[in-house]
């Protein structure tokens, strides 16, 4: 007793002491049993067929039961999560242009004809919506800090604004960017009626839909005279375009070729190449440069429509030449991937290291 005061533990703790002494002969702790694994080879192997059987899409409740009725054992949503995250590869779902025997067999024949290129004298134009607010993605916030709502009046119909933009490959040489521009699709209306964003009279643009009048008007007007004004050494340029109906319709590319002959004050000649059919990976414009212009417009925050045109131009202004290079580099290896799926979408890109 005068022990357990002196230690201050409770009388108690002698007997269990000499408890142990008499059952194992000394007072050495015990080795700690450890707890028996939940995912057994047997438990992972389920979950890997559960996971090839629904090609990946399913929750992980949806998981959790499946694992349930195939072995008994009830595992909870949260640790098979976790096992997720840490072991199997998580990626977001995509889709991919259905494509037929006829375009499989156009972008076989394309990639054939320009793997080898080096995309000198080149220019890939096309169209693209940029949005006032983008609803997507995640934010990260640390502890404390509330959310900001973001206030729209639809969710359906957020303002936007469709830019035509010409990429060519960067020249140092020459000293060549390789931004040709990018030029809003817009018409000038007149405002009938005095409103808050205009006076009556005032003239202001108007977002329009890329017609074959409007392609034409755009192509000859803007893109043919930057392209004469940024390349003027090249004796040839060559403009690849998709197959969409602004572009091709009513005899467009027969009308653009005739005029990109026409050189009244000097400069190259144009010519005009349609792109194989649902082939966006062809174009340097759908394969990384909207995409890389699109993350970097949403980090500005705009609440106006001319703010946010003023802030697409300052993105295209401030776009640094090496990701341009890089972007060229990457169409190359897409033709080679193509080439080796017989024209099909199905590859998947080697990884390329930074240069």
């Amino acid at each position: 007793a005068e022990l357990c005061v002196k230690w201050g533990v409770a009388n108690s703790f002698f007997c269990e002491l000499k408890k142990k002494m008499d059952r194992c002969g000394n007072l050495a702790p015990l080795p700690h049993k450890c707890k028996p694994r939940k995912l057994t080879p047997t438990k992972l192997k389920a979950l890997d067929e559960y996971a090839r059987a629904n090609n990946g899409d399913f929750t992980y409740q949806e998981l959790s039961d499946a694992l349930f009725e195939k072995t008994g054992t009830r595992i909870s949503a949260v640790h098979l999560m976790r096992y997720v995250k840490a072991e199997w590869r998580v990626v977001a779902k995509r889709t991919k242009p259905m494509l037929n025997e006829k375009q499989r067999a156009w972008r076989l024949k394309f990639a054939k004809a320009h793997r080898r290129n080096a995309w000198e004298n080149w220019v890939d134009i096309d169209e693209k919506w940029f949005y006032l607010w983008v609803n997507k993605g995640t934010l990260k916030l640390p502890p404390g800090y509330e959310q900001v709502r973001k206030v729209l009046a639809s969710k359906r119909f957020i303002p936007k604004v469709m830019f035509l933009s010409a990429i060519a490959r960067p020249d140092p040489a020459h000293n060549f960017s390789g931004k040709v521009g990018i030029w809003r699709v817009a018409d000038p209306y007149t405002a009938k009626n005095t409103s808050k964003n205009y006076e009556k009279g005032e003239v202001y643009l108007k977002d329009a839909t890329m017609t074959a009048e409007k392609f034409r008007k755009m192509m000859t007007g803007l893109v043919f005279k930057s392209i004469r004004e940024k390349m003027p050494w090249a004796d040839v340029v060559k403009v690849q375009m998709d197959g969409a109906p602004g572009h091709t319709g009513k005899e467009t590319p027969k009308i653009l070729n005739k005029a990109g002959k026409i050189c009244r004050h000097g400069g190259p000649i144009i010519e005009l190449i349609t792109q194989p059919s649902n082939s966006p990976d062809l174009n340097v414009n759908d394969l990384g440069f909207f995409p890389s212009m699109s993350s970097r417009v949403s980090k500005i925050k705009t609440r106006k429509i001319e703010e946010l045109v003023g802030q697409v131009n300052k993105c295209f202004a401030d776009y640094d030449s090496e990701t341009l290079e890089r972007l060229w580099s990457l169409k190359t290896s897409v033709l080679a991937e193509i080439v080796k799926v017989q024209g099909n979408n199905t590859y998947k890109l080697p990884h390329r290291r930074k240069t």
